[in-house]
């Protein structure tokens, strides 16, 4: 008797593809959650970060037009059982000027990049105490106790 393994995200795909060669789609159990849940986009990018299965990614990202199940297909049939070590995903950069400019003025991440450029630092700053919401993240203003906020 087969074991039947849970599908619960796109990384449930990449590791059946990539070392486990388990077909969802066909296993009976999880075929129809497989048919709705598999992402051919994200799936393909979590391949690229890998140097033996880049090409076979390219390669599904030319063909897009294809079935979720005809690349699938594709993949599994073409990897190499391997057990590939997760890389991090890259993160965005988080500038807290270019929030605190974007909100003040209610402009794109671009137009407030612009706008850094011109603005001086006491001009940068008074955004950054206007457009404080305060709470625990920023620390900047305290309460000493007695109910009266105190500069730290």
């Amino acid at each position: 008797m087969a074991m039947s393994r849970e599908l619960e995200n796109v990384f449930d795909f990449v590791n059946a593809i990539s070392d486990k060669k388990h077909d969802f789609f066909r296993d009976g159990v999880n075929s129809l959650k497989a048919e709705r849940t598999y992402e051919p986009f994200m799936v393909n990018k979590s391949l690229s970060f890998h140097i033996d299965t880049i090409l076979y990614a390219n390669e599904m990202n030319q063909r897009s037009h294809l079935s979720s199940l005809l690349q699938h297909d594709y993949l599994i049939n073409t990897i190499r059982s391997r057990k590939r070590m997760g890389q991090k995903w890259p993160k965005p950069f988080e500038d807290k000027d270019i929030d605190a400019v974007m909100e003040y003025y209610a402009c794109n991440y671009n137009r407030a990049k612009e706008y850094l450029t011109v603005l001086t630092k006491d001009q940068l700053s008074e955004i950054h105490d206007r457009t404080f919401k305060g709470g625990a993240d920023g620390n900047r203003h305290r309460r000493n106790g007695r109910g009266s906020a105190k500069e730290s």
